[in-house]
């Protein structure tokens, strides 16, 4: 069983949210969560961002549904991955053709940053800066790496992790849906143990939410033992008072036995 919740805010200084997410419940147990940060002006990365979210959760649920047989699906590891994969691949063909169908939304893109539960694993994507994090009461880990200007920076050692978080070039993604023709998705894998089940918490989010708020105040929040819907308010919340000045989401999942 899953437990989660998600919300999406506008934050204080934008006048409108171009940040989507979407949740799927899947055959076989399995779930999915998409969070979408979009770029391209105020309508093209709403537009940006919807797309993509749609097509991505689409694709896994004809996916799933095809591998689904009588109750029983034997999907691998590496079945898993090279559908989310291929998910991500068919968003950014949809964001890139309406783009080039509407010379209004010309340079319009999207992050892309998914969890499919499946088979005691967290299988997660992830194009450009938002982020996944996974949690227990004593640890948080980021998942994702983030494909940013400044995080190249810190990979080449010219820049500290410290330093990269008050560069004024932060917001600056260096791959995200929708701008290429052709996309590189990163597919990584989780284990989530059985022992473990019940107090880890996964958290999917733009950087809206990470980049105010540092890891430890992340943590803090989600592990706090209060329901995992005021959890999620507590974390917009918290990056609301901190910045607000981009959109702010949130899904936070809890696999449960």
């Amino acid at each position: 069983m899953i437990t989660y919740f998600g919300k999406s805010d506008i934050g204080k200084k934008r006048s409108n949210n171009q940040d989507t997410f979407e949740v799927a419940e899947l055959p076989a147990g399995a779930f999915l969560a998409v969070v979408c940060d979009g770029m391209g002006g105020a309508h093209g990365g709403k537009e940006a961002s919807t797309i993509a979210s749609s097509v991505f959760i689409s694709y896994i649920k004809d996916k799933m549904q095809d591998a689904d047989i009588d109750g029983a699906m034997s999907l691998t590891g590496a079945d898993v991955s090279k559908i989310l994969s291929s998910a991500a691949s068919a968003a950014n063909d949809s964001v890139y053709g309406r783009a080039r169908e509407n010379a209004a939304l010309s340079g319009m893109g999207t992050t892309l940053a998914a969890v499919l539960f499946y088979d005691g694993c967290a299988y997660v994507a992830n194009v450009g800066d938002s982020r996944v994090y996974i949690a227990d009461k004593d640890h948080i880990e980021q998942v994702t790496h983030d494909h940013s200007y400044v995080q190249y920076l810190v990979d080449m050692g010219v820049m500290t992790e410290e330093e990269a978080k008050n560069a004024p070039n932060r917001n600056i993604i260096t791959r995200a849906v929708g701008i290429e023709k052709d996309l590189e998705t990163d597919v990584s894998t989780v284990s989530i143990p059985s022992d473990k089940t019940g107090e880890t918490v996964v958290l999917i989010c733009s950087d809206g939410l990470c980049g105010p708020l540092d890891e430890t105040e992340i943590h803090g929040i989600i592990t706090n033992g209060d329901e995992i819907e005021k959890q999620t308010e507590e974390l917009i919340a918290a990056a609301n008072d901190k910045s607000g000045s981009d959109n702010i989401t949130a899904v936070l999942i809890r696999p449960c036995e």
